[in-house]
């Protein structure tokens, strides 16, 4: 199942919808919406006004795209197959005139069904923990760098369009890619450098040299360009790349 983003029709956030589902449901302000809608706010949410209205508490089918994955453990699998191979091989024992042997002799097998609810328990718990916490940090984290990127763009009067000449990657947004048809001069490209790591610093609380560390920026063109990393001495490092 491939998530696609979407906002909150009623407060903005962004969710990840599952396309082919027609109605989703917001878990910050409980809205239920047409996915249609969300993915179509989506592209250009600062053209739509977010109302901020208070919802009912929804209490209808379960709208949650992560939760329909379907996922089943193998071992878990497994162990029921061979239970079921177990059973067929003693009823084909007491069809040929050997012992009887009843599932209550064979204990094994009845703790491997109970081993098999138990691992698909434990796997419902375990992606239910990783997306309640896994889902708010990836909202988070492309809501600072839309922020960011529209920030640099403007500080620096950059012609770049995010996703096509311009990429920043990376958990902490600190991997940045640019593309220009002309190779800019070095002082330009160590301004570009200084701005980004600036405006980054600002929406994560970055303070002194932690606002470098880790942060790598490519600068490419037809004719070249740059490979700028903060070295362990605290430096910045320019280098070209052909």
């Amino acid at each position: 199942m491939a998530l696609k983003e979407g906002r909150c029709y009623n407060c903005g956030s962004i969710l990840m919808l599952d396309p082919q589902q027609e109605k989703g449901h917001c878990i910050y302000c409980d809205a239920v919406f047409d996915n249609k809608l969300a993915f179509e706010i989506a592209t250009n949410p600062q053209g739509y006004e977010f109302k901020n209205e208070k919802m009912e508490k929804y209490t209808g089918p379960n709208l949650d795209p992560t939760s329909q994955t379907g996922a089943i453990d193998e071992d878990a699998l497994h162990a029921a197959i061979d239970h079921n191979a177990a059973k067929r091989a003693l009823k084909q024992q007491d069809s040929v005139g050997k012992p009887n042997l009843s599932e209550e002799s064979i204990p094994e097998l009845k703790a491997s069904k109970k081993a098999v609810l138990i691992t698909i328990l434990g796997i419902v718990i375990f992606f239910g923990l990783f997306f309640a916490i896994a889902i708010p940090k990836i909202n988070h984290r492309e809501e600072v760098r839309k922020q960011l990127t529209a920030n640099f763009i403007d500080a620096e009067k950059l012609p770049l369009t995010y996703g096509e000449n311009l990429l920043i990657r990376g958990g902490a947004n600190d991997t940045v890619v640019m593309a220009f048809k002309e190779k800019p001069e070095e002082d330009t490209v160590r301004s570009y450098w200084e701005t980004y790591a600036q405006e980054r610093a600002k929406l994560l609380d970055l303070e002194g040299d932690a606002k470098y560390k880790g942060l790598e920026m490519e600068v490419i063109s037809a004719d070249g360009g740059y490979l700028l990393t903060w070295t362990p001495e605290n430096k910045l490092s320019v280098e070209p790349i052909q």
